[in-house]
């Protein structure tokens, strides 16, 4: 979270309820698998804007012109929605002239993806796009290298809306080097204008917290450890597939996969004879069409003292 004091609170509160539940739930152990390679589809939960500035409230900030004769500027007479949108204009059939943005860092081949915008034309000779394409180090697009274009409008037209079909990213070719999420005139002219555009990724999942109890019995101490996983809205993850390893003392360590129940709950148990200070961390977080946001985990290790 960006507020530290707002997520600490939040986080205090979380542990405390993990608690709770750790008590009322010692008998219990939720272990699953998940399919390797499961077909395409659109993710359950909700997909992200992967575009910074994709309204163009900032004016051009965040976005990026190739080399070549078309000229960018954000515009405020009739955008689609909001105070500005793209605008293009290119008088040159044939030249490169690109408004992009490098997403190779925001992007994983493999995932499910899928773009969207609006666009309008006027007087085009040819057609522009929007499109998510591998590009080499000029810029340009070699023929291994297209991966989703929409729109290809020509002429005169009013503010029409495009989007393409889920689709999975594939590996980059050997012969390029970046990912561009772009406007292109495609080696047409004339002028053009783009607005409310999106780079539709998975749904990311993160760590919200993780916590540690113990119980005796007979002479034995069962060590427990809840981790709950979210989503960016702050929502539990059921089905996602967490690993932790839990370091004994002495050393050694238990390496546990448990699967999230409805309450994005995943839990484990050890048992041992011994008391001390026990660790428990978080080795690894995933769910079929989602990716792990490690950046936005809360927390991902816990001790308890055992006594």
């Amino acid at each position: 979270m960006n507020d530290k004091v707002v997520g600490t609170q939040m986080t205090r509160t979380v542990r405390v309820v993990l608690a709770a539940l750790l008590l009322a739930a010692l008998g219990l152990l939720a272990v699953s698998s998940v399919e390797a390679h499961p077909p395409l589809q659109e993710p359950a939960g909700p997909w992200r804007n992967l575009i910074y500035n994709s309204r163009f409230e900032e004016g051009l900030a965040g976005w990026n012109t190739s080399s070549g004769s078309a000229i960018y500027t954000a515009d405020d007479l009739d955008p689609h929605s909001g105070l500005y949108s793209a605008k293009g204009i290119e008088d040159a059939s044939g030249s490169l002239g690109r408004l992009y943005q490098d997403v190779t860092g925001r992007t994983q081949p493999g995932k499910a993806y899928k773009i969207s915008g609006w666009i309008k034309t006027e007087g085009v000779v040819g057609s522009v796009v929007i499109g998510l394409n591998y590009v080499n180090d000029g810029g340009w697009t070699p023929e291994d290298g297209f991966v989703q274009e929409i729109g290809h409008v020509s002429g005169t037209s009013d503010w029409t809306y495009y989007e393409s079909r889920p689709f999975r990213l594939p590996e980059m070719p050997d012969d390029t080097s970046s990912l561009w999420f772009l406007f292109d005139f495609n080696g047409a002219y004339g002028t053009a204008y783009w607005d409310d555009v999106r780079l539709l990724g998975p749904p990311a999942l993160h760590v919200q917290a993780i916590a540690m109890t113990y119980q005796e019995r007979s002479e034995q101490y069962v060590i427990v450890t809840f981790v709950r996983i979210i989503d960016a809205a702050g929502r539990p993850v059921r089905e996602a597939t967490v690993s932790v390893d839990t370091q004994l003392l002495g050393g050694d360590v238990v390496s546990q996969t448990a699967t999230t129940n409805r309450l994005g709950l995943a839990r484990y148990f050890v048992v041992s004879p011994q008391v001390g200070t026990y660790t428990s961390t978080v080795t690894d977080v995933s769910k079929v069409g989602w990716v792990h946001d490690m950046a936005a985990d809360e927390e991902t290790s816990e001790r308890l003292d055992v006594w």
